[in-house]
């Protein structure tokens, strides 16, 4: 039971820490001070290219690499609830580990991929903000996709690359929050995703199957 205490309790640290970085993506810093008061300062300065880069290389590493969770791998088998009473209620005892690791990632994600997020890069780089939307949406499929196209894709990172493949897909559809530009950076990036994913290794059957299933959504949304 301790065991398992801990490991929610660190997961769940590290899901918040993830969520975190993910804040100087797009980031603003808004001075409130009065007119008298910036002397000469802007209202709004957009997070610093270094800094934003910054964020996306350690979100790569710590959110979204093949070996991001590997750390884990120990003490899986041991993540059993204390017995008393045997109450799953219909749950299940086994460790629900890839329902909890797709909870860190999804809350990553729904914040880089979010339409206010996009639309802020895209404004902001009116006034100040050099950190692209079009080379942040490449960093970001480069942090998804391009570690394992030529290897087999483990289960955390099929379920991390299908869930950003759907995210792409909505921003899409026609109610989506996004303008017409900052869609047209998505397009380009399903489109590079399913040329990757049409070319790249698939050394077994899941992975083969992850690819495929990659190809689907991306040809449902561009054809329907």
């Amino acid at each position: 039971q301790e065991v398992l205490r801990a490991f929610y309790a660190l997961t769940g640290e590290y899901a918040t820490q993830l969520r975190i970085m993910t804040r100087q993506i797009g980031g603003v810093r808004y001075n409130r001070s009065t007119p008298e008061q910036l002397n000469g300062t802007a209202p709004y300065t957009p997070v610093s290219e270094a800094d934003q880069k910054a964020a996306m290389s350690a979100l790569s590493q710590y959110a979204f690499a093949p070996d991001a969770f590997d750390a884990q791998e120990g003490v899986l088998a041991y993540l059993q609830s204390q017995r008393r009473g045997f109450g799953f209620y219909g749950g299940g005892e086994d460790p629900k580990v890839h329902a909890r690791i797709a909870s860190a990632q999804r809350g990553a994600l729904s914040q880089l991929l979010s339409p206010v997020v996009l639309m802020r890069i895209l404004d902001s780089g009116l006034y100040g903000n050099t950190y692209d939307l079009a080379e942040y949406m490449s960093d970001l499929t480069d942090a998804i996709f391009k570690a394992d196209l030529r290897t087999s894709v483990n289960t955390y990172r099929q379920g991390l690359q299908l869930m950003y493949t759907e995210a792409l897909t909505k921003s899409l559809a026609e109610k989506s929050r996004l303008n017409e530009v900052a869609q047209s950076v998505v397009l380009a990036q399903l489109r590079r995703i399913d040329r990757q994913q049409r070319d790249a290794s698939s050394p077994n059957a899941l992975t083969r199957a992850h690819r495929a299933h990659i190809r689907y959504l991306i040809d449902v949304s561009l054809n329907r």
